[in-house]
C-alpha cells in the first residue's frame, strides 16, 4: 500500500484529466448486499451473503456534466496517475451539498485517499454554510454502504424506483447524508 501522503490533491482540470476519468476503472466486487424487505409502511434492509460474488463498473461517459456542474471537483494522483476522484455539487435552495461521485481505482482502496477525499468534500460543505453532505449509492455497493457509514454517514432514505429493473432487477438506490453542524441535514 502507498503512503497516501504521496498523493496529491488538485482540482480536475477537464482538458488534461478527461482521458483518464473516461477510462477510470469505477468497478467493484462483493460478495453480499443489502435486500430490501418492505411492508405495508415499513422497510429494512437485511445483509444477504451471496452464492456468486457481484461485480459492477459504473458508466462515466456522463462524467464531464458532472464535473462542469460541480462545485469542487478534484482528482487524487500519485505519480502523475489518477488513483481517485470525486465531484460535489451544492443545492442552494435546500443549502443541501451532495457527493455525486466518488470513486477510487480498486488498488488504492483502503489508503485513505477516499477518506482524504471526503474531508475536501466537509471543508467545502462549511465554506458553503450546507446543512450537511448528502450522497445516494445503491443497495448492492455493500463496500461503499459500510465505508460511509464508518465515515459517520446515516442511512435517510431509499428508492426502489431510480434504477430501471429490466437492467438490474432488485437494485435499489439508498441515501445517506452527514450533518455538518449548520442545521439538520438530510
Amino acid at each position: 500500500m502507498i503512503d497516501n501522503k504521496l498523493f496529491t490533491i488538485r482540482e480536475i482540470d477537464w482538458v488534461r484529466d478527461s482521458e483518464a476519468l473516461l477510462h477510470f476503472d469505477a468497478s467493484f466486487t462483493t460478495d453480499r448486499i443489502f435486500r430490501l424487505e418492505t411492508g405495508d409502511l415499513s422497510a429494512r434492509f437485511v445483509e444477504e451473503i451471496l452464492d456468486e460474488p457481484l461485480a459492477k463498473s459504473y458508466d462515466l461517459s456522463g462524467i464531464e456534466d458532472a464535473v462542469n456542474d460541480s462545485g469542487l471537483a478534484l482528482v487524487a494522483a500519485c505519480e502523475q496517475k489518477i488513483t481517485a476522484f470525486m465531484t460535489v455539487k451544492f443545492e442552494a435552495w435546500n443549502r443541501r451539498a451532495w457527493l455525486t461521485h466518488i470513486y477510487v481505482a480498486s488498488e488504492f482502496r483502503g489508503g485513505g485517499i477516499g477518506t482524504r477525499l471526503v474531508g475536501e468534500a466537509i471543508k467545502f460543505v462549511k465554506m458553503q454554510n450546507a446543512r450537511g453532505l448528502w450522497l445516494e449509492t445503491q443497495n448492492f455497493n455493500y463496500p461503499a454502504i459500510r465505508y460511509y457509514q464508518n465515515l459517520g454517514f446515516r442511512f435517510c432514505g431509499f428508492d426502489r424506483s431510480l434504477y430501471d429493473p429490466a437492467k438490474v432487477p432488485g437494485e435499489t438506490a439508498i441515501y445517506f447524508c452527514l450533518d455538518i453542524g449548520t442545521g439538520e441535514a438530510g
